[in-house]
């Protein structure tokens, strides 16, 4: 009965995923068909947005049905696109697209430009989430408190969920903007707004990645040399990391900033 009702879930995952990446496809074949010229470029972006689908469509049905055919496919395309997972595949083919052929003049546009920007991020998120909790794991071995690490994770994560929750709201008034009359400078704000949320929180996760690579850094130097100094060419975060801190405090509590400081 577990069983039956996790094969649901899975289903009814798979299908909002579906649902949800369709529209983002078809919108970005849409640009590519619009906005290139040469037929040979369309085509060779049109393959790839194709093997997104398929490497998405893949993605789902493992999870559902693992099977050893479906499991090489999937990694020749991750192979391809040099991505451990269809999630880092999406976060870097698509803005790409977006940015390059994208004037987001329409509301469909600016709709898939502010997907394009909430796939960068998500991607980033996922990567910082991995890299707390990898923290996290170290930080309990050597007999650190990580309260702080796990509450900085666990916002990260309620932090994406409210963002893709605002853009689901928004999708509607995005939809309904050339049918209804609604205004476009309260589209335009919208849309600036949103993205420039996304933005200013991908720059917070850029410069926090930044500061848990030093951290782990030092930890396996220390590690590997049974040490809590670093070379001197290599000055401890405390130092080095300090700008790194002081640009992500605006994204983290004093106890989550005074934690990193004191690693």
């Amino acid at each position: 009965m577990r069983l039956l009702r996790s094969k649901l879930e899975h289903i009814k995952t798979y299908l909002q995923v579906s649902r949800g990446n369709n529209r983002l496809f078809k919108d970005l074949f849409k640009i590519v068909v619009a906005y290139e010229a040469n037929q040979q470029k369309q085509e060779e972006l049109i393959r790839e947005i194709k093997d997104l689908m398929k490497l998405v469509q893949l993605d789902s049905i493992e999870k559902l049905e693992p099977s050893s055919n479906n499991a090489q496919i999937r990694a020749h395309l991750l192979k391809k696109y040099n991505a451990k997972n269809a999630g880092e595949a999406l976060a870097k083919v698509i803005p790409f697209i977006n940015n390059q052929y994208n004037p987001c003049i329409t509301p469909g546009e600016m709709q898939l430009d502010l997907q394009s920007c909430f796939l960068a991020y998500c991607h980033n998120n996922q990567n910082v989430i991995e890299k707390l909790r990898s923290l996290e794991a170290n930080s309990k071995i050597q007999g650190h408190e990580t309260q702080h690490i796990e509450q900085l994770y666990e916002r990260l994560h309620k932090e994406e969920i409210e963002l893709r929750e605002h853009l689901a709201e928004l999708r509607p008034k995005f939809d309904n903007a050339e049918y209804k009359n609604i205004d476009k400078t309260s589209i335009v704000n919208d849309w600036l707004a949103t993205k420039r949320l996304i933005e200013d929180k991908l720059n917070h996760l850029y410069n926090a990645d930044d500061l848990l690579n030093k951290i782990e850094e030092i930890d396996k130097y220390a590690f590997n040399n049974g040490l809590k100094e670093y070379p001197d060419n290599k000055p401890l975060v405390h130092s080095s990391g300090q700008k790194e801190i002081t640009s992500i405090s605006n994204g983290l509590s004093r106890s989550e900033r005074d934690y990193l400081s004191a690693r």
